[in-house]
């Protein structure tokens, strides 16, 4: 029996050219790679979009119960965007019934073979996982999609696409975080790495692009603030009890090598690292000696 993925995004209307072009490109990869054939799973797609806005789609897209709020209803920034809460973005996605779910950020493509490999994953065992995206050329905006498929591009250190369980989704912990600013990507990986059993990080595979080569793009200062405050303060103290060493990227690597690679990721950290070792440490010194 298939399980079935419901893979869901959350498009906006913009006055920016590039800004369209790329949500058009998304859309179109994912419905690409939806028609190709897909064994071990039956896949939906999915949207949610807010109140006020319109978004043109066809039949094939399942239209999700729309957003009431953004991260402007939380608390006043100045000139900031009204981004939505990524809380009730999944809120939204988890009235649709599924076994597994995918998130992706509304500037992540998808190769042709993404849900076979999302599908063979699941198949093996993993109930979580993250799929670091290649970055492109800029150029590539104005190409088919043949030709952007062909493009190995650079590998990203950030987290954008996500496949979680339906019990990993009921579990999570999101306060007021909002898409659209850094730490949205931190907090689903860090929620993943604590609820999954078997999770898994795949940060250089063919699987997922971006169009454009920043590291880091710009972001409101404000918002950042108000990202990383929740994220540090409110959530990873919740989500900590559950994080544990082995379960956390690169675990399979020395452990020298483990901390270069949370050294080298803006999306890891340092600090986290050492309490897991030392909470590794201490548990194992806990464990009880059994006597034969």
């Amino acid at each position: 029996m298939n399980l079935s993925v419901f893979h869901f995004i959350n498009p906006f209307r913009t006055q920016d050219t590039k800004l369209n072009r790329i949500q058009k490109i998304t859309f179109e990869c994912i419905e690409c790679a939806a028609d190709s054939e897909i064994e071990g799973i039956t896949l939906r797609l999915g949207f949610v979009r807010h109140v006020n806005e319109t978004i043109a789609t066809n039949q094939r897209w399942v239209e999700l119960p729309v957003l009431n709020r953004t991260v402007l209803d939380i608390d006043y920034f100045n000139d900031a965007k009204p981004y939505p809460l990524i809380a009730d973005i999944i809120k939204s996605a988890l009235s649709h019934e599924a076994d597994f779910y995918i998130f992706s950020n509304m500037d992540i493509g998808v190769q042709p073979h993404f849900y076979q490999f999302v599908a063979d994953q699941i198949k093996a065992g993993h109930d979580g996982l993250i799929i670091n995206r290649r970055r492109i050329r800029d150029e590539y905006i104005t190409k088919t999609l043949d030709e952007i498929y062909k493009e190995i591009g650079k590998a990203h250190p950030g987290f954008d696409c996500f496949v979680f369980s339906r019990e990993i989704a009921d579990r999570m912990i999101l306060g007021d975080i909002c898409v659209g600013i850094p730490f949205v990507g931190v907090t689903l990986a860090h929620n993943i790495f604590a609820f999954a059993e078997k999770p898994k990080l795949f940060d250089q595979e063919l699987l997922t692009f971006h169009i454009g080569e920043e590291l880091f793009p710009p972001r409101h200062r404000e918002l950042y603030w108000h990202n990383r405050k929740i994220f540090f303060r409110q959530i990873l103290p919740k989500l900590y009890p559950y994080l544990s060493l082995n379960r956390m990227p690169f675990f399979e690597k020395p452990r020298l090598i483990q901390l270069l690679k949370w050294i080298m990721n803006p999306s890891l950290f340092t600090l986290l690292f050492f309490r897991l070792l030392l909470k590794s440490a201490r548990s194992r010194k806990e464990k009880p000696t059994i006597m034969g």
